[in-house]
């Protein structure tokens, strides 16, 4: 191998270590670089004092350990409007240019789209650290951007068994929908 090959391979193994680090401080609400690396962000607007226990949101959504899951949508499968909305909100950029601002310390302000349980209304960053946080949402190269778990996972143990089943339910759908039948279809 030759040198160049080995330092370029060297260069790429430790930008996807601090990739990686910087990924991790971002999940935890930590500063991963400078002079307050290890801190957690800055909020503005918060009861120091409120507690962060998990909580339901509402039917089939939670929030836990900084992570909030909603599994209450659900799209029939001839209703093309739904889809089309939960397509663009899924596309939707990360941030709205809408809600940032600059503070006159020079900080950036990230305004949340609403408040959080102990009062939170804003994150402010140095533009170094929000920089930080804006590469964190940059997919890794090479890196595959959807992955599989569970029963869809390509090496599930039942996956084989599962699938027969489902190519089944999705020929009945359409052969159903193609007579006019207008079954809704399973949630998911």
């Amino acid at each position: 191998m030759t040198r160049a090959l080995a330092s370029s391979e060297e260069r790429d193994a430790a930008d996807a270590e601090a990739l990686s680090v910087i990924a991790g401080a971002s999940v935890k609400a930590l500063i991963a670089t400078g002079r307050r690396r290890g801190q957690a962000v800055m909020r503005l607007g918060n009861d120091p004092i409120a507690s962060w226990e998990p909580y339901v949101l509402g039917k089939q959504c939670a929030f836990v350990e900084g992570f909030n899951l909603h599994a209450s949508t659900r799209i029939a499968a001839n209703d093309r409007d739904g889809l089309e909305r939960l397509i663009r909100y899924i596309a939707r950029p990360p941030l709205s240019e809408a809600r940032l601002s600059e503070l006159s310390d020079g900080r950036v302000a990230v305004r949340l789209k609403r408040p959080w349980r102990d009062g939170t209304t804003h994150v402010a960053f140095t533009p170094e650290e929000f920089i930080e946080k804006l590469v964190a949402l940059v997919p890794r190269p090479r890196a595959h951007l959807v992955r599989y778990h569970g029963v869809f996972a390509p090496a599930a143990a039942d996956r084989r068994d599962r699938r027969g089943s489902w190519r089944h339910t999705i020929c009945r759908d359409r052969v159903d929908a193609g007579r006019g039948d207008r079954r809704s279809a399973s949630p998911l």
